[in-house]
């Protein structure tokens, strides 16, 4: 069973938390601090402008409140930060960065926040009416899903779904390791084919050797094939990733599914943006 340190508060008087096990915070993170744990960090209060880095799920049930962002660069602020290997879930979150490993849930309003997930994010929930996506930025691979993206004042909030560089950079670097593994491979084969139809030419040492590597690099590209295979997969869940608005789109909004992008110029019902069956993006 995982191991939970418990408090009331995050503050200057318990300082910075960072333990091996869940984090669970019966009131708020305070303004400058820092909470980082290797299992599950759990707030039932606020998040200021702090820091919370988890290696599992993060759930905040009254909500991150950031302060807006400071432009002056003289100026050092941390501003609220979260980070997850598993799901992010809150109440509401303004002026905050998450970075989850699975997905982020918010259950009533998103505003002016940079929101990154590998799977989803989903703003507001059947038990409420809200679920507002205003202003910032929303990247998801599968699916980004709130009532209204947007809002009357028209701010910039751009969404964006589906496979984006980082996965073409992940799968070249891939194919280029998977290239230099084959090459020494081949160099290794030439080699032991010369020692064999060369008897005691080669000394027995280096062919050992030769034999070692020949293991490792059969293996080393078996990794390189699959990692390739698995990523080439991703890619092609990302083609049919989805921006749902259920109830309208303002202006200013601008919805992005992998290398096709979609800028509302007026206020318009919610629907559905996909990539079509030629590649385009298509709304309805």
């Amino acid at each position: 069973m995982e191991a939970i340190y418990r408090v009331e508060n995050v503050d200057l008087h318990t300082g910075n938390i960072n333990f091996d096990g869940g984090v669970h915070i019966s009131g708020d993170v305070h303004s400058g601090m820092s909470v980082k744990a290797t299992g599950d960090i759990h707030v039932e209060g606020t998040v200021e402008d702090a820091v919370l880095e988890a290696g599992g799920d993060v759930t905040v049930k009254c909500g991150i409140m950031g302060s807006s962002e400071d432009h002056d660069a003289a100026v050092k602020k941390v501003h609220a930060t979260i980070k997850c290997g598993g799901s992010c879930t809150v109440k509401f979150a303004q002026n905050a960065h998450i970075v989850a490993g699975n997905g982020i849930f918010v259950q009533e309003l998103s505003m002016q926040s940079d929101l990154t997930a590998a799977h989803q994010i989903i703003v507001g929930d059947k038990t409420s009416k809200k679920g507002e996506l205003i202003g910032g930025v929303a990247r998801a691979t599968m699916l980004v899903s709130a009532r209204n993206i947007g809002s009357d004042d028209h701010p910039r909030t751009v969404v964006i779904v589906g496979s984006d560089k980082d996965l073409f950079e992940r799968l070249r670097v891939c194919n280029q390791k998977k290239a230099e593994a084959d090459n020494k491979f081949a160099d290794v084969l030439i080699l032991l084919g010369s020692a064999k139809k060369n008897p005691g030419k080669i000394a027995p040492e280096t062919i050992a050797e030769a034999e070692a590597a020949k293991i490792t690099l059969y293996a080393e590209i078996a990794e390189h094939t699959a990692d390739a295979l698995q990523i080439k997969k991703e890619i092609n869940l990302a083609q049919q990733g989805q921006v749902i608005a259920s109830k309208k789109v303002y202006a200013g909004a601008e919805i992005r599914i992998g290398q096709k992008h979609y800028e509302t110029n007026q206020d318009r019902e919610g629907g559905l943006f996909r990539l079509g069956d030629k590649g385009e993006l298509v709304f309805n």
